[in-house]
């Protein structure tokens, strides 16, 4: 039975290639008699002219070092969120006076708005007077350790002043009292020329408070006046012009009258008994 099913299968095999054996004969037989053109009839002939020898062109892609030049960034401020810097300690130490007067075209750096830096804390005499940064930064420390102790509102009435402003309050002194101010160390004077006051170096503010806002002797007496007269050090001030020194400062007492001069020289100088000249020419002179 199985080689009965094998002989059919082979049958089939050979009875479907034997058609296509026929026809590959046919195919032979048509194109025996056709001629094939020779190769020079076929394609024309090429005269190839060889080429001298071309390197190839390096190409140079510019790679990257591993450490990329980096441009160093400026030592950022101490003060948080602005670009000013600290005050030097020959700019705080500066003396200002007749003997020691400012240049004419001097102007303190980092001058800014008192009332953005003070509005909040003290009443402004004047809302768009300047105020040195460091030294209002440090006046606004000063007022909310007055206010954690119990004190009334400050008022601040003149911080920084131009050589011009200064010199036309002079000025006006003189055509009152002609000899004002020939002979200061003698009979001192209440108002500096443009270029010898500390107001016009930045560095000097003028405070007294809304109870009681002139600026005369009788606000040391004020409880706001004593803590001011006992605390200002801590905060890099000092009393400028003391009642016992004006044969020294060539300028009568005045307490509303803070100089900074910085935490340091402040401490140093309190309880002393020295007034700055003294004190420069004792420690620093």
């Amino acid at each position: 039975m199985n080689r009965q099913l094998l002989f059919c299968a082979l049958g089939l095999s050979f009875a479907a290639i034997l058609p296509l054996c026929a026809c590959r004969g046919e195919l032979d037989e048509r194109h025996s008699g056709m001629e094939i053109p020779a190769q020079s009839e076929a394609f024309e002939d090429v005269s190839v002219t060889a080429q001298p020898y071309a390197a190839p062109t390096e190409v140079v892609t510019s790679v990257p070092s591993a450490e990329p030049t980096v441009t160093p960034e400026p030592s950022p401020s101490p003060f948080p969120g602005t670009e000013y810097m600290p005050l030097t300690y020959e700019e705080k130490t500066r003396l200002v006076n007749f003997d020691n007067p400012l240049p004419e075209d001097y102007v303190p750096r980092d001058l800014v708005s008192a009332k953005e830096l003070l509005g909040d804390v003290c009443a402004l005499r004047k809302e768009d007077s300047l105020i040195q940064y460091e030294v209002g930064l440090r006046l606004r420390e000063l007022f909310i350790a007055a206010y954690d102790e119990g004190m009334g509102e400050y008022r601040v009435c003149d911080p920084y002043r131009t050589q011009e402003y200064q010199a036309s309050l002079w000025d006006s002194r003189v055509s009152m009292y002609p000899d004002y101010g020939k002979n200061p160390y003698e009979e001192p004077v209440g108002v500096m020329p443009g270029n010898a006051s500390e107001h016009c170096a930045g560095l000097a503010v003028d405070v007294c408070s809304t109870a009681h806002p002139s600026l005369d002797v009788d606000f040391s007496s004020t409880a706001e006046g004593k803590w001011l007269i006992e605390n200002a050090h801590r905060f890099g001030f000092i009393f400028r012009y003391p009642a016992d020194k004006t044969h020294i400062t060539g300028v009568k007492c005045e307490p509303w009258h803070i100089r900074y001069v910085g935490i340091e020289l402040a401490e140093a100088m309190y309880g002393s008994e020295l007034c700055l000249e003294e004190f420069i020419g004792v420690n620093m002179g």
